[in-house]
């Protein structure tokens, strides 16, 4: 006879999960399979509050507390990123605007991409899992966008970068190791150089590309650190903020997420709301000043772009 899970059952698989999860997630970032379960803060936060309202309308006194502690702990974890960073050290008399987006190698709608720029009007746009196929089908922004450095592949890691502005320098940073580019580029902003740096390491789905990813994370961080000019990193990182591996990357880059301030804005998978984790990112210097950065319409990729306002 087939068993089917109880609503009491549900509710005890609730709330050993959340428990577990909650408290794991916070450490031993050294090992993948712990360091996945870091991405879903907000996840296990919506839980516990779930679990609080429900022990809390039943006057269940002592698992209403552990789920309000639970609820304080992970609420921790998020309400930071609704917090704003401050001024930082930019003047505000120059914007600029950027538009990053994955844009899934196998998705057909470039149509939509070029929509969401002419929408948009960034002057710098990140593109990423770019093939030869897409570099076609988007042709037409370089009539806006007349400097650009394109670096299509067949597969997952294709990459470009468009600029409205004058790319005076250039150069791919790749090392046999990783065997995906990365470009970090010089910008001409009127009388100000920009140093544009744009990433996507490999995705963590075995231990060997979990340790690729993070000596490339760690590879670009360094070279952020040495730069001397206002400097931008941006890309599918892969990870999410509240792994050790990222606040590594943030420490040693000497960067500063966009994202503080303006919330989480979950980008991956775009079509599983309720799974949604924020991978795709912007960090600055302190050079900066963040005016707006926010998720876009879905263009049919597994990723939202990602918009950022900046002022210097």
């Amino acid at each position: 006879m087939k068993k089917q899970i109880t609503f009491g059952g549900f509710i005890e698989i609730g709330i050993i999960l959340t428990s577990l999860l909650s408290v794991i997630s916070s450490y031993f970032h050294g090992i993948r399979l712990f360091e996945l379960t870091s991405h879903f803060k907000m996840q296990y936060f919506i839980a516990s509050v779930v679990l609080l309202i429900f022990f809390a309308t039943r006057k269940k006194k002592f698992a209403s507390i552990w789920f309000l502690i639970l609820t304080i702990y992970n609420a921790a974890f998020i309400i930071p990123w609704y917090i704003s960073a401050g001024n930082l050290n930019a003047n505000v008399d120059r914007e600029l605007k950027i538009l990053h987006s994955n844009v899934y190698t196998s998705n057909e709608n470039y149509e939509k991409l070029v929509e969401l720029i002419n929408t948009e009007s960034p002057d710098l746009i990140s593109l990423q899992e770019v093939n030869n196929w897409w570099l076609k089908g988007i042709a037409e922004i370089k009539k806006s966008y007349p400097y650009h450095v394109e670096i299509p592949r067949p597969d997952n890691f294709g990459i470009a970068l468009y600029s409205r502005f004058p790319i005076t320098q250039h150069s791919e940073l790749t090392e046999n190791l990783f065997r995906v580019p990365t470009i970090a580029a010089t910008i001409q902003l009127e009388n100000r150089e920009l140093k544009i740096i744009t990433t996507h390491p490999v995705p963590p789905v075995s231990n060997n590309y979990f340790k690729r990813r993070n000596q490339q994370l760690q590879f670009v961080a360094k070279k952020c650190a040495t730069q001397t000019k206002p400097t931008i990193l941006i890309g599918d990182l892969n990870v999410s903020m509240w792994s050790q591996n990222y606040q590594k990357f943030e420490e040693t880059s000497k960067l500063i997420s966009s994202r503080k301030g303006f919330g989480l804005q979950p980008t991956w998978p775009s079509n599983r709301f309720i799974l949604q984790i924020p991978i795709d990112h912007c960090l600055i210097s302190k050079d900066f000043k963040v005016i707006e950065t926010r998720t876009t319409t879905d263009i049919g990729s597994d990723h939202l772009p990602l918009f950022i306002k900046l002022s210097l």
